[in-house]
C-alpha cells in the first residue's frame, strides 16, 4: 500500500495507476470525471485482456484534502467499501458473472483544502480470474 513519501508530497507520480496481481497484464487507472461545488469524482477503471470475477482495490489519499463522501459501481457487482482510517480506502467488487474491462467504479470526495493537492493512488489491485 502507498502512503506518499517521507516528504509528505502527495502530488501524483506519472500517474495513478497500478498492475494487477492475479488475472494477466491487467491494470487500473483513476479519471478524473468532474470537479466542481467543492467535488472531485474520479472512475476507477480496469484494463484487463479477458473477463474476470472480482477485484480488490486499495486506493489512498490525503486525508486533509479530501473527503470521501460517495463509492459507486458502474459494473453489475457485488461491492464492499472500507475506510479503516482516513485516506486509506479498501474496495471490494464480486460480479454477479463476469466483469469486463473498463469502467468500474465512481468515487466522489469532498475537497477540504483546495490549496493541497489531494492526489489518488492506487496502492493494491488483485483481480479473481471469471470462472
Amino acid at each position: 500500500m502507498l502512503f506518499g513519501d517521507c516528504t509528505g508530497n502527495w502530488r501524483p507520480s506519472a500517474g495513478s495507476a497500478a498492475a494487477a496481481t492475479g488475472v494477466g497484464a491487467a491494470a487500473a487507472h483513476l479519471r478524473p470525471i468532474a470537479d466542481r461545488q467543492g467535488r472531485s469524482v474520479v472512475e476507477l477503471r480496469l484494463e484487463a485482456p479477458a473477463s474476470f470475477g472480482g477485484a480488490e482495490v486499495k486506493i489512498d489519499y490525503d486525508p486533509a484534502a479530501l473527503r470521501l463522501h460517495r463509492v459507486r459501481r458502474i459494473q453489475r457487482a457485488l461491492l464492499q467499501v472500507a475506510e479503516p482510517v482516513p485516506g486509506h480506502l479498501g474496495v471490494a467488487l464480486a460480479g454477479r458473472g463476469v466483469l469486463h474491462a473498463g469502467g468500474l467504479l465512481r468515487l466522489s470526495f469532498d475537497r477540504l483544502d483546495e490549496r493541497r493537492a489531494g492526489a489518488l493512488r492506487i496502492g493494491v489491485l488483485h483481480v479473481t480470474p471469471a470462472e
